[in-house]
């Protein structure tokens, strides 16, 4: 007998049978757990490396590309990358799914122990964590006002970021969108030769003078305060007169 047949003889059996299984579904949905954060276990690690005082650019350069040298050795990791920020570095480990994870924490925890005497005495020890999604509360903060985009941008990076940055519970905090001023710098090609230098030479004098460096810190009654040696350009009339070599017994500037 045909499955068409078979319907149009026994149609209550068929409803009976339809009416379970619609029933079972709306069940199950409704009991079906909802997480909007669920509970999963991906093979990530993550090291944090506290550097108090230090720019982004010292953060890198002392910290996070030694780090990455070292770390890149570590047995079946899959990717790494990185972030530097001011005060601390953020390393991050993906490996292969199946990969004990206990093992390649001990497994960083030695390649770890390789490089710590090269980090600037300034940094902290370098913490391992276990990556958990579930444990990242995110808030999401928008500026809005008579202003322009580059404006709102710098009363966000300058005013608004570093005071959220300075609540207990807040680990870190970054500004995206809005528009970021860039300025570009044009040079004479006949100016270039008839000092002899070249764009990289000036590129590289432009950012080893673009920099903030920390300094230490200092005692005083109890009281810890950090030095920081504030090198990054604050206005344009800062770039124009930036030395770029010397050139005799005079100086070769900037404009």
């Amino acid at each position: 007998m045909s499955i068409a047949k078979t319907v149009v003889s026994r149609p209550t059996t068929i409803f009976i049978a339809f009416a379970l299984l619609l029933g079972l579904g709306i069940f199950a949905t409704l009991n079906l757990p909802i997480d909007l954060y669920p509970e999963i276990e991906p093979p990530i690690l993550v090291v944090y490396t506290s550097y108090s005082g230090a720019g982004p650019e010292e953060v890198e350069k002392t910290i996070t590309r030694p780090l990455e040298g070292t770390l890149s050795n570590v047995s079946s990791l899959e990717k790494l990358s990185s972030t530097s920020s001011k005060g601390s570095s953020m390393v991050m480990l993906e490996f292969t799914y199946g990969t004990d994870m206990a093992d390649a924490a001990n497994s960083v925890r030695d390649n770890l122990e390789l490089v710590k005497r090269f980090l600037p005495d300034g940094a902290d020890t370098p913490l391992i964590f276990k990556f958990d999604p579930s444990m990242i509360p995110i808030m999401g903060l928008m500026v809005t006002g008579n202003r322009t985009p580059e404006e709102l941008r710098e009363i966000a990076e300058n005013t608004i970021l570093p005071r959220i940055e300075q609540v207990p519970g807040v680990a870190m905090g970054n500004v995206s969108g809005g528009c970021k001023k860039i300025i570009k710098v044009e040079i004479p090609q006949n100016r270039l030769e008839a000092y002899g230098l070249t764009i990289t030479q000036i590129k590289g004098m432009l950012a080893s003078q673009n920099i903030s460096v920390s300094a230490g810190s200092i005692l005083d009654n109890g009281l810890s305060y950090l030095l920081a040696t504030a090198g990054e350009y604050q206005s344009l009339e800062k770039i124009r007169s930036t030395v770029i070599s010397y050139k005799g017994a005079g100086l070769v500037p900037g404009h």
